[in-house]
């Protein structure tokens, strides 16, 4: 499962998931979801590898 850091809705946590794809989907759906309602697109300051 992914999910987001409670003090902090921008920290992306792995809660045990083991495919890096559910993690790259969640952040993916974060940044659709953020521009949709205030039209700015979120930037990654982390690499994935």
């Amino acid at each position: 499962m992914v999910g987001t850091y409670e003090h902090h809705s921008l920290i992306i946590v792995n809660y045990g998931t083991e495919s890096r794809q559910d993690i790259v989907n969640f952040i993916e759906q974060i940044r659709q979801n953020v521009h949709s309602q205030f039209n700015i697109w979120l930037e990654p300051e982390v690499r994935i590898f």
